[in-house]
């Protein structure tokens, strides 16, 4: 049996990677050449040839992502022995930037002037009726905890903040008030937001954004005589417009808690700001369109769709994987796969005659994937139904506003000497490549 060494999983990467070239090289040319003789790639039979032949370059693909992640942890255990005890970096939580990015989010609230001013006017110290009364006039202006670049920067490098922190009540500041045995919260886990992450982003000054789609294409090329008049090609355009939305929510919290600096940036950073961020993968995934609602990704109108039917699981994510390869106009490599934690399981446990498990063994280590694409195992996605698709190109997130933090009263919070705190972020979504993705229901 070989040793396993950095030297021999590269061999086998580079192997690997040839073998996905050239598998890629005669699964493109199948496609390419079906374009040029005009037939319809969606049509069974021709449909089929080019599923096979790329089923033969995503399993070389997915080889190869499996070595280089084999090749980069027996790299990370090398560099641990070369250099043990090595520190150094940014303290966690921590960004590159500068002061505001080294702090964390609720320290950004506790710090602003806004914050400061309260404790230097003595309106924590002064009784809880003074102290409701100042603060429930609002701030002059909303608290930026997250600018909008700072957002777009998060979400394209994935880090999202911890998770969350719950007490017993949503009025009280009983559950801030701890024993001497054991400090902190026992923790209500969120997801860690993903789709919001993939998708592809940018940024607007308006309340509308327009953008301009091709519709269709007559592709008229072919090889002409000469002095005979050359074919005519046709381009249809179609201008679009998309909304900024706004996602809001507040929490009430007693005047004594708001003015705890340490619990309030908790709630700030663990219920205020992550919530909102929930809130954004969720539309972005499967929002419904309806009202103030983001119209997500699964209910774009014209993606590709077909029921399981008598296709094996991994069979139907492969066939909606080459949906998005033969869909005219888009042609593009799925990125991402998406479904909901309890479809994964039914991949992953999926067996063969014999009880072999089809995705490995259960100690194989490795990334969530199918087919060689990496998997979004979330719950925003809908039990029963996933997609798969170009999530980069196929769908665009705008950020209007960043994340700003509001406090003042709501209802009956002056009688109950309490406070609101009003987080709110704006932003626009569009999956404007429809055909970019392909659902397979009945999953």
């Amino acid at each position: 049996m070989a040793t396993l060494n950095i030297e021999n999983v590269r061999t086998a990467l580079a192997e690997a990677e040839k073998r996905a070239a050239a598998a890629w090289a005669n699964a493109d040319g199948i496609r390419a050449g079906m374009i040029k003789e005009g037939v319809d790639l969606q049509e069974e039979e021709n449909f089929n040839k080019i599923s096979e032949a790329f089923k033969v370059y995503d399993q070389a693909k997915e080889e190869a992502a499996q070595l280089g992640s084999k090749l980069g942890e027996l790299a990370a255990i090398e560099q641990m022995y070369r250099a043990p005890g090595a520190g150094g970096g940014l303290p966690q939580g921590a960004t590159p930037g500068g002061d505001r990015a080294r702090q964390r989010l609720g320290h950004r609230f506790t710090s602003s002037e806004q914050y400061q001013r309260l404790h230097r006017d003595g309106v924590f110290s002064g009784g809880e009726a003074m102290g409701v009364q100042i603060i429930g006039r609002g701030f002059d202006r909303p608290i930026e905890v997250m600018s909008r670049d700072e957002i777009g920067a998060l979400l394209e490098a994935g880090r999202f903040g911890a998770t969350t922190i719950t007490g017993g009540g949503a009025t009280s500041a009983g559950p801030f008030i701890q024993n001497d045995l054991m400090p902190g919260f026992i923790a209500y886990l969120r997801e860690t937001p993903r789709v919001a992450q993939v998708v592809g982003q940018g940024t607007t000054d308006s309340d509308v954004v327009e953008y301009v789609t091709q519709s269709a294409v007559t592709n008229a090329a072919a090889e002409t005589a000469e002095d005979t008049q050359a074919s005519e090609a046709t381009y249809a355009y179609a201008t679009n417009t998309t909304n900024v939305k706004e996602i809001t929510h507040f929490v009430p919290i007693t005047l004594r808690a708001m003015a705890n600096a340490g619990q309030l940036r908790g709630v700030i950073e663990n219920e205020l700001v992550i919530d909102v961020l929930d809130r954004l993968d969720s539309e972005v995934a499967a929002g419904n369109g309806s009202g103030q609602n983001f119209t997500g990704i699964t209910a774009t109108s014209g993606i590709g769709t077909f029921a399981l039917g008598a296709y094996t699981r991994l069979d139907a994510i492969h066939r909606a994987i080459t949906t998005v390869r033969t869909a005219a106009g888009v042609r593009l490599e799925s990125d991402y796969i998406g479904m909901h934690p309890n479809d994964w399981q039914k991949v992953r446990l999926e067996k063969d005659s014999n009880g072999n498990y089809l995705m490995g063994p259960a100690g194989m280590a490795g990334d969530k994937q199918v087919w060689g694409v990496p998997v979004i195992a979330s719950s925003v996605f809908t039990e029963g139904t996933i997609v798969a698709g170009n999530f980069n190109r196929g769908a665009t997130l705008w950020l209007r506003e960043g994340l700003s933090v509001n406090a003042g009263l709501d209802g009956n919070d002056f009688t109950k000497r309490r406070i609101s705190l009003l987080a709110a972020m704006r932003a626009a979504f569009v999956a404007h490549r429809p055909t970019a993705f392909c659902t397979v229901t009945s999953f």
